[in-house]
């Protein structure tokens, strides 16, 4: 396909106001699982995404047939992955588009090979992008620039408009919320909970095993600090055996007009696996959200086959895939 029919151009936040048809139509917005969102909403979620982010350097490229809006691209630089890491990174953060198939790819390869340039240019050396498993359009630019897959997430959701009532299990331990006086315990206890978890930190191997460990590590205690709405405690006699945390999605709930709440973080202390701690913490978290939000969502790398047949048990429900890809400047 030739890209001579396709040109870009860089477009600012007061600029989507002439793109309502074209974000109306593109596939691959975020929250597209949610087949019941009502007309016009996960367009609005995409418009409130950038104008939150605009205070944080979020570029945008649109790619054009004519006068036609065929793709969508958007990136801006991971400030706290930078300094946590020790080196420039940036992430893909939107990649729209779907509404002319004919000039799809050709369209998402121009922008991915222009994106990365300019972040090449301006100092970047790893950048990520996570999108929509049935992207394969998108997918296949990336690869074709030089992106290498990090990990494939499955989405999972419970629905309470479906199933109302949550089951509820035994955990074999204490589950609590977590309270500021727990502060030291977890900051002693949760640092070998994630050490070498086959996420995507650990598994790129251009980025420090030791950074990705304290990464969950601090991840952890800000969640404790206030960055997560509840943070979930599992204790035996005493000891932290598993720890949770909690969050509602805001955004996204006020666009749908029904809550949504996730679970974006459980772990579970080595010495106490294997002990129901782990189906106990999100049955926990299930039947805390019962009468709050609509549907609870839970994210998990697709050969973690114990935590989905656990949320399965639980009532979960597979609703849709991601991919996650790394780009390394000058790497392997």
């Amino acid at each position: 396909m030739k890209t001579d029919k396709i040109v870009l151009e860089k477009i600012s936040p007061r600029g989507l106001s002439r793109l309502g048809r074209f974000l109306e139509k593109a596939e691959f917005k975020d929250g597209h699982e949610f087949t019941d969102a009502p007309p016009g909403a996960l367009a609005a979620l995409f418009r409130d995404q950038v104008r939150s982010a605009r205070d944080s350097g979020l570029k945008m490229l649109l790619a054009k047939s004519g006068s036609e809006p065929v793709a969508l691209l958007s990136w801006q630089p991971l400030k706290w992955d930078s300094a946590h890491f020790g080196l420039p990174m940036a992430g893909i953060r939107h990649v729209l588009g779907g509404v002319n198939q004919e000039l799809d790819f050709a369209a998402k390869k121009l922008l991915i090979q222009t994106a990365l340039r300019r972040l090449k240019d301006q100092g970047f050396q790893h950048l990520s992008a996570r999108l929509s498993a049935d992207d394969f359009n998108a997918i296949l630019a990336l690869e074709k620039n030089g992106f290498y897959l990090a990990d494939t997430m499955v989405i999972y959701a419970y629905d309470y408009r479906k199933r109302r009532t949550p089951p509820r299990v035994k955990p074999g331990c204490e589950l609590r919320f977590y309270r500021p006086s727990d502060f030291q315990l977890v900051k002693d206890s949760v640092a070998p909970i994630f050490q070498g978890y086959p996420g995507r930190f650990h598994r790129d191997p251009n980025l420090d095993r030791d950074r990705s460990d304290r990464l969950y590590f601090q991840w952890l205690l800000n969640s404790c600090k206030g960055m997560a709405d509840r943070v979930i405690l599992a204790l035996v006699r005493g000891r932290l055996a598993g720890i949770a945390t909690l969050e509602t999605r805001g955004e996204l709930s006020r666009r749908l007009g029904f809550g949504v709440g996730e679970i974006p973080l459980v772990g579970v202390a080595p010495e106490f696996r294997g002990r129901g701690v782990y189906t106990g913490m999100v049955n926990f978290a299930q039947n805390h959200f019962k009468n709050r939000i609509a549907v609870l969502r839970y994210s998990t790398q697709l050969n973690n086959l114990f935590v989905q047949r656990a949320l399965t048990n639980l009532g979960f429900q597979v609703t849709c895939a991601l991919q996650t890809f790394h780009h390394f400047v000058n790497g392997r």
